[in-house]
């Protein structure tokens, strides 16, 4: 959530260099934690924001490149579907030590305890679609089913769903997702490069990036119950309903 933050003084501040190395550093200590903290969303979420910060058509195709590059290796290390000469020379082109990285990546649902709780939370959902099954009651039938608790549906979406029911989460879906596609019409996300964009829009497509990893990340965890992680939620998401109806007004 931070990141675009920190990088973005670095595209704004010209012929600063003191501030442009502190600027560097303190990113630089930021991305090296990240990857210390080897938390997936986070690094998920640094490629997202960094790709949306930076947007230009090489680092968008380098950056789909290299997940080409993970998806092959994982299929390499753990699939038998390619012919033996292709796998042969794929072993022999990447290092043992790489592939031993991922060999052990299951493609059996039952070896990952989510897709079970997706797929259990939808099951529960189709039973009671309208009004839900109540706020704090997902631990309660998922345990008496299949006897380990979980205290959530690890998906935001899935979660408003099966507590209030469609009527109830549609209402609230709606309102969260009109105010982000305004903000993306008026901040000009996708142009090719930050050049020749004012100071404020930076800020303002910062701010937009901030929220949509926020956003992402409720997709497979839900650190919203977190009382600070909803806080800033719903200050960024504030945020972005000021930026097009200011950008409307003027």
């Amino acid at each position: 959530m931070i990141f675009p933050f920190i990088v973005t003084p670095l595209l704004t501040k010209k012929n600063r260099k003191l501030r442009n190395f502190l600027s560097f550093f303190i990113g630089s200590l930021f991305l090296i934690s990240i990857y210390l903290t080897k938390s997936r969303n986070s690094l998920l979420g640094t490629i997202f924001s960094s790709q949306l910060l930076i947007f230009n058509k090489t680092f968008f195709i380098t950056t789909l490149f290299l997940i080409f590059i993970l998806v092959f290796i994982i299929l390499v290390a753990n699939l038998s579907i390619f012919p033996d000469k292709i796998r042969i020379i794929a072993v022999n082109l990447l290092p043992n030590y790489l592939l031993d990285q991922f060999n052990d990546i299951s493609f059996n649902i039952e070896s990952y305890p989510r897709l079970i709780i997706i797929k259990e939370t939808i099951g529960y959902i189709l039973e009671r679609p309208l009004i839900g099954w109540g706020s704090a009651t997902f631990q309660l039938l998922f345990y008496s089913k299949n006897n380990v608790w979980y205290g959530h549906t690890h998906n935001i979406i899935l979660e408003l769903l099966f507590n209030y029911g469609i009527l109830s989460a549609g209402f609230i879906l709606f309102g969260i997702i009109s105010i982000v596609i305004k903000s993306f019409k008026s901040i000009n996300i996708l142009q090719n490069s930050y050049n020749g964009i004012s100071k404020v829009d930076l800020y303002d497509r910062a701010w937009f990036i901030s929220f949509s990893v926020i956003l992402f990340s409720q997709l497979f965890d839900i650190q919203y119950y977190d009382f600070r992680i909803s806080m800033i939620f719903w200050i960024l998401l504030s945020g972005l309903s000021c930026t097009y109806k200011y950008k409307k007004s003027t």
